[in-house]
């Protein structure tokens, strides 16, 4: 028997709910190539591990006995892969539409590509801005954290904003919920950095994949659902401060001293915030409607810059 085309990796955190119709969409979606399906059990409560095994007897399990981040996850699973070509998928994702073929020909097809990003959509089919990315620089981090990213537009850092969804184009990054790599690029660059918990992973490995010449393709005829990419307007502290950490130590990789100024970037522009809401604050105290949760999160993320924010993972390189 052949060995498989195609790898996929999920990660799963206790997301039965979401992991299951995703396992399924996969065995139908997927008609004319060999795959195989690694999934990591990051330490679940609900039960996941158990029904894994009984529904999905195929699926290559690992699990964790205590909690990892993305990149140590998702390195487990490299570890283990033997396709050709290695798609990373979320555990909240559905393939349709039995695209995924498309984007493997493609790679056949054009050797030079090291890795390829789908068309990620919402479950109402809008597309997810986040498909198509630029690399950020500290100009783009500051234009989209001071606020005024709607009046410097061309600095965005989405490439769906400025070439459109539909055109198969070289971008500097995917989306990691749904990009596939070549083996051959995958044994040349290495795995993904666990220095990243979550968030910035996926572009660190693709500015190093760029540094050895390998193309970067956003291939918008792979459709892929993504639940996660839906609007959640509820403040996530913890989730905002893993961001400001994993682009700290992007930032930090390219050069110290970009890591230095992202740091004096984000101090600067949440002192600002963290001033202008406490002003704020006080007049809505006056007519009775104080809001506190922003300025308990610009204050995290001042402490966390300011080397003061209680965390036993220090997030910057020394």
């Amino acid at each position: 028997m052949l060995g498989p085309e195609l790898s996929i990796s999920i990660v799963n955190t206790s997301n039965w709910k979401y992991l299951s119709p995703c396992l399924n969409s996969i065995y139908d979606n997927i008609s004319a190539m060999n795959f195989e399906i690694l999934v990591v059990d990051n330490h679940s409560d609900d039960g996941s591990k158990k029904k894994i095994r009984e529904s999905f007897p195929d699926v290559i399990l690992s699990c964790n006995e205590r909690r990892f981040g993305f990149a140590k996850n998702n390195n487990i699973n490299l570890k283990k892969s033997s396709g050709d070509f290695i798609l990373l998928l979320n555990d909240d994702t559905l393939l349709i539409d039995d695209t995924l073929e498309l984007a493997i020909n493609f790679m056949k097809k054009n050797t030079d590509v090291g890795i390829l990003g789908c068309r990620m959509i919402d479950p109402d089919g809008k597309v997810q801005k986040s498909s198509a990315r630029r690399f950020d620089t500290l100009l783009s981090t500051f234009i989209a954290e001071s606020g005024i990213s709607n009046i410097f537009r061309s600095y965005s850092t989405s490439i769906i904003e400025h070439s459109g969804e539909n055109i198969i184009s070289e971008i500097d990054c995917p989306q990691e919920s749904g990009m596939i790599i070549r083996r051959k690029t995958l044994e040349e660059i290495g795995l993904l950095d666990e220095k990243f918990f979550m968030f910035g992973e996926g572009l660190d490995w693709c500015r190093r994949i760029k540094n050895k010449d390998w193309k970067i393709i956003y291939f918008p005829l792979c459709k892929i659902i993504h639940f996660g990419g839906e609007t959640n307007s509820k403040i996530n502290k913890k989730m905002y401060l893993q961001h400001y950490k994993s682009m700290n130590i992007y930032f930090s990789k390219i050069s110290r001293a970009q890591g230095f100024l992202h740091r004096v970037l984000i101090i600067f522009i949440y002192s600002y915030k963290y001033l202008f809401k406490i002003i704020e604050n006080f007049f809505r105290k006056i007519i009775g409607k104080e809001k506190n949760e922003k300025i308990s999160l610009y204050k995290s993320i001042i402490d966390l810059f300011l080397f003061r924010y209680d965390d036993q993972n220090y997030p910057f390189p020394r």
